[in-house]
């Protein structure tokens, strides 16, 4: 004799619609406060990369800056045209007399310039000497930093992409690229993010 038997159903048994409403709504608070926790901490951290950067763009800014199109034109005697018309010193190189070599410092200035990818360039007047000479330094606006890792977070990128004022004369005395002055070799190239 075959015997077939149905289970039983209980139903009290069964999840109340009540107690996934609880969960629904204890899921729903959970990432409400997670996405404001995250948006609070977003906006902290954008205002101080942008208090950053534009600390770093005002520091060390020069008081004159050449338009885009006009030449700098560095002479091997130091000499340069300034963006006021005025004829000034490089503080940080050292004067040339004779041209016994083919050493074009307005090229090697150029080249620099390019490297460091400068937006924009210009001086600032250390001084005066007894002929009425401004002795000055010259500082391009360029990118932090020139090259990031490739597995560096969008933090780093965007902090590497920050604007800074850099002093060419340092730079170039640094590299080599300059027969430097007493003050070229205590010249820094930054005061500050570098």
């Amino acid at each position: 004799m075959l015997r077939v038997t149905a289970p039983i159903l209980n139903y009290s048994q069964l999840p109340s619609k009540h107690g996934r409403r609880s969960v629904c709504r204890w899921l729903a608070g959970t990432a409400a406060i997670a996405l404001i926790v995250g948006v609070a901490y977003w906006a902290i951290d954008e205002a101080q990369l942008r208090r950053e950067a534009a600390a770093l763009a005002a520091a060390n800014a020069p008081a004159q800056v050449w338009s885009p199109t006009a030449p700098i034109a560095l002479r091997p005697d130091a000499t340069l045209i300034l963006p006021d018309g005025r004829i000034g010193r490089l503080i940080e190189m050292r004067p040339r007399r004779a041209a016994r070599d083919a050493y074009d410092p307005d090229a090697e200035l150029q080249s620099t310039l390019q490297k460091l990818r400068a937006e924009r360039v210009g001086c600032t007047v250390v001084r005066t000497d007894a002929s009425g000479t401004p002795h000055v330094q010259i500082w391009a606006l360029a990118p932090r930093y020139i090259a990031m890792c490739g597995l560096s977070s969008s933090r780093e990128r965007r902090r590497g992409r920050m604007r800074l004022w850099r002093n060419m004369g340092a730079y170039m005395v640094s590299y080599g690229n300059m027969d430097a002055t007493e003050e070229g070799y205590k010249s820094s190239i930054s005061v500050v993010g570098y």
